[in-house]
């Protein structure tokens, strides 16, 4: 036995659906938020580098007068160092702090310095100095100074000072500071995002009970937008109400008119009928133009009560209308085998006796016109865009030439002259109409082929939405 597979919803091939306001709202937010933050923590960092920076050239400077304080220098330019320095730094070799300073014809360093291979002292011109922080290249803080040393005689001798210190120290400063400070900008960013999210919420609260609203119209809960909406929102909702009100009116105006001309038509046709039927056999052609017109007007009523119905309706499942038919019709006609496949989440968005008129004429001509078998299905189409329903029957099929003919409304097909004409033609005639109607109504397709039963396969897609 064949069936035809429900195709589940494909979201590739689905169109890509659009962010809502809210994840719009979060995403700008949430950029703002990120970029102020970003800009925030680049000064912060700058600016701590910088002080880093300025506070290390202030204890160069320290250490540079101190060194002064101790140094000595005669005639010749020798340098000696007659103190003892109170910082270990300056004592202890590799310390990271190095002191050296030069004349013309001698120089001097640190005991720290041993080993060490430093860089030269800059020439530089007395009462100049000069401060430069690491590079790729030179990895101390340095500064120097150009100094004139003044012996007893008031002779002078220039002189350059030069005080270095290891970037290491200053890095795991600045590392530390950057740590703390991503961890705290990352904190704060967060609780901004999550506060931005709260007030989105809050803000965009009223468009979620409007939907809230709207669905319970469609499910036929309610028939107007009610609930306390801002400002802002009162216009739409009032002119959304107003439609609706309107709509309703002139469904229910509709709905008394038709009720109102069938019982105002019916009369006047008996009567005609009657007196007619007492004259002789040559009034049949009257008879049978009467009988059209009684057919006529009853189909059209038909079809016209059915376009106030509200397509939007209810969500109603397809499954179980599908099982409460096949009860029905098994009922009424014990020798047919009606299966299914029909998910059981399956949803049809419109009333639900649409969708009963709809199954219920094809299973019934399928039962009635069959020959003890029929297969009803129902799934989603592969771009998610409509819902198929199927029902397909065992019996005598219907030729191709016939199926245009048939899908006229109100056309009858050749009457017992072959089965499957006979099936849409006395069996379908009102009944196929109908479904046509509601179709169109929603905007859908109607399709007769053959089966792979051997019978007659009715096809009906509907939009999704």
């Amino acid at each position: 036995m064949r069936w035809r597979k429900s195709v589940k919803p494909n979201p590739t091939a689905a169109q890509k659906r659009p962010l809502s306001l809210r994840l719009r709202l979060l995403a700008s937010a949430g950029i703002f938020v990120v970029l102020a933050l970003v800009l925030v923590g680049y000064a912060l960092e700058r600016a701590f580098v910088q002080n880093t920076a300025e506070s290390l050239s202030q204890r160069l400077d320290v250490y540079f007068y101190h060194v002064l304080a101790n140094l000595e220098v005669d005639s010749s330019g020798q340098i000696s160092f007659n103190g003892e320095s109170n910082d270990p730094e300056l004592g202890i070799p590799g310390s990271g702090l190095y002191i050296k300073a030069a004349t013309a014809t001698d120089q001097w360093q640190s005991s720290s310095a041993m080993g060490m291979k430093l860089p030269a002292v800059p020439e530089l011109n007395p009462g100049r100095s000069e401060f430069t922080q690491p590079t790729e290249t030179a990895p101390w803080y340095q500064i120097v100074n150009g100094i004139v040393w003044e012996l007893d005689n008031q002779a002078q001798v220039p002189m350059r000072v030069m005080v270095l210190e290891h970037r290491a120290a200053a890095d795991v400063m600045i590392s530390q500071f950057r740590h703390g400070l991503f961890r705290w900008l990352g904190g704060a960013g967060i609780l901004l995002l999550l506060a931005q999210w709260l007030l989105i919420r809050w803000s965009l609260r009223p468009l979620a009970d409007i939907s809230d609203s709207v669905a319970a119209i469609e499910i036929g809960e309610a028939s107007l937008l009610n609930g306390n909406f801002p400002e802002e929102l009162k216009p739409l909702t009032e002119n959304i109400n107003l439609l609706l009100a309107s709509a309703e009116r002139n469904r229910n105006q509709y709905r008394h008119d038709l009720d109102a001309l069938a019982p105002g038509l019916t009369p006047p046709l008996a009567i005609i009928s009657l007196s007619q039927a007492e004259n002789s056999a040559a009034n049949e052609p009257v008879q049978s133009a009467l009988a059209d017109m009684q057919s006529l007007i009853s189909r059209h009523l038909e079809v016209a009560s059915l376009s106030t119905r509200r397509l939007h309706g209810q969500r109603v499942s397809v499954s179980q209308q599908v099982k409460r038919l096949s009860r029905s019709l098994k009922t009424v006609y014990p020798q047919s085998e009606i299966q299914s496949q029909v998910d059981a989440d399956l949803i049809f968005r419109g009333d639900e006796r649409d969708l009963l008129e709809l199954l219920g004429n094809l299973m019934e001509n399928a039962c009635k016109y069959g020959a003890g078998l029929v297969e009803v299905s129902a799934g989603i189409s592969a771009d998610s865009k409509n819902l198929w329903l199927e029902v397909a029957d065992n019996g005598a099929g219907i030729p191709a030439d016939q199926v245009d003919l048939i899908l006229r409304r109100g056309v009858r097909g050749e009457a017992q002259e072959n089965i499957a004409a006979d099936e849409l033609g006395a069996g379908h005639g009102l009944g196929l109409s109908i479904v046509q109607h509601l179709v169109t109504a929603y905007q859908g397709k109607l399709s007769i082929k053959t089966s792979p039963l051997g019978g007659a396969r009715i096809t009906i897609e509907l939009p999704m939405v």
